[in-house]
């Protein structure tokens, strides 16, 4: 099993989040690796009064590429730049204790107000 996974997101690393506005950011993971394969994702770094959330894993044939969102939902004083840092660690479905690299995506987070 070789466990290989890219990681992209479509829509630029850089999003506005207003405050208490639910934002979304699709986040595209493509399967390279030879087997079919379970992502584990995980949010690994935000300011603690964000509202940060992604699916808990994908599962992807290989050469298949799928689509998912990260909601990001910024505190209501919030105003400037942030980043989060999202992770996505492959596992071989047939064989879960099979585990490739993990990958991680930073996003940019702003807000200035008028």
């Amino acid at each position: 099993y070789l466990p290989l996974i890219h990681g992209q997101l479509p829509e630029g690393n850089v999003i506005e989040t207003p405050p208490l506005v639910q934002v979304e950011l699709p986040i595209g993971i493509t399967n390279l690796g030879n087997g079919k394969t379970i992502v584990e994702n995980e949010v690994v770094n935000h300011s603690s009064d964000w509202t940060v959330s992604i699916p808990a894993q994908l599962i992807l044939d290989v050469d298949e590429y799928k689509e998912m969102n990260l909601t990001i939902i910024a505190p209501s004083n919030f105003s400037g730049e942030d980043t989060i840092r999202v992770s996505f660690t492959p596992h071989s479905f047939d064989n879960y204790s099979l585990v490739g690299q993990t990958c991680y995506l930073t996003i940019l987070v702003y807000y200035h107000p008028s």
